[in-house]
């Protein structure tokens, strides 16, 4: 039998691991039903595991229109050492969506907390970030940064072929076309331009799972270049630009 990770032996609940990883992991504010699609239990757990972790002071909550995020409250004594404890996680049993974090974070991306892990080139990086998009929003509010910092030494081709064999052209295609109207970078629209697929039709939400409101504010909010790709998200052109223009002080 395996020995446990410290978080593991630190807290045995499996659940409460989950959600302590999405919390404190970086990951911008989430809402309840991220945090379910990310820690992969029902938004009825996460409920009950954000409201004790609220009353421990431990979690804050703010109210952004018809959503509540809840974010990590990092000057809570304890924060930085459930940081420490989701970070020093082994990444071959981590959760796919903290390795791909720690990758973007290695390169750039806004992720406050995350431990940078390098091992992943720059191209692999953004693909697990690209694949991350299927389950967590937070991902297509970060990405668009890395990439127009990184713009001009990304190898595109490699970029494509990798999102080609792992079955991730749309969403790469999607991610490439959203920067070059954020970032005002009209060439990754050229770059997206061969990932585009005729036969695509039927609009598909992203995240995969959404709820029934979360899907009438996508449908209202999609920026342009999400419609063109054929997807629905909950993340407004005007919010990306402004994270882009929040870190343009960093791009290359």
């Amino acid at each position: 039998m395996a020995n446990p990770t410290a978080l593991e032996a630190v807290v045995p609940s499996r659940a409460r691991r989950a959600l302590l990883a999405a919390l404190f992991s970086g990951a911008p504010p989430q809402s309840v039903s991220d945090l379910a699609r990310a820690a992969r239990l029902t938004p009825r757990a996460v409920a009950q595991q954000v409201e004790r972790l609220e009353r421990a002071g431990l979690v804050t909550g703010l109210t952004t229109g018809p959503s509540r995020m809840l974010r990590p409250n990092l000057h809570h004594p304890a924060a930085r050492a459930l940081q420490a404890l989701v970070a020093a996680a082994p990444l071959a049993g981590a959760d796919e969506d903290l390795a791909a974090r720690r990758a973007l974070a290695a390169h750039g991306a806004p992720l406050a907390g995350v431990a940078p892990d390098p091992r992943a080139g720059l191209e692999e990086a953004v693909l697990l970030g690209v694949a991350g998009v299927r389950r967590d929003p937070g991902f297509l509010r970060v990405l668009p940064v890395v990439l127009a910092r990184h713009a001009g030494h990304l190898d595109f081709g490699r970029l494509r072929a990798l999102a080609v064999a792992r079955g991730l052209r749309a969403e790469l295609g999607l991610v490439l076309d959203l920067t070059a109207d954020a970032a005002g970078l009209p060439e990754l629209r050229r770059h997206a331009a061969p990932l585009v697929d005729a036969r695509r039709r039927r609009d598909r939400v992203l995240p995969d799972s959404m709820s029934v409101r979360e899907r009438e504010l996508a449908r209202r909010r999609s920026p342009p270049a999400a419609r063109r790709w054929h997807f629905l998200v909950n993340v407004t052109e005007a919010s990306l630009r402004e994270l882009v223009r929040k870190h343009s002080g960093d791009l290359c």
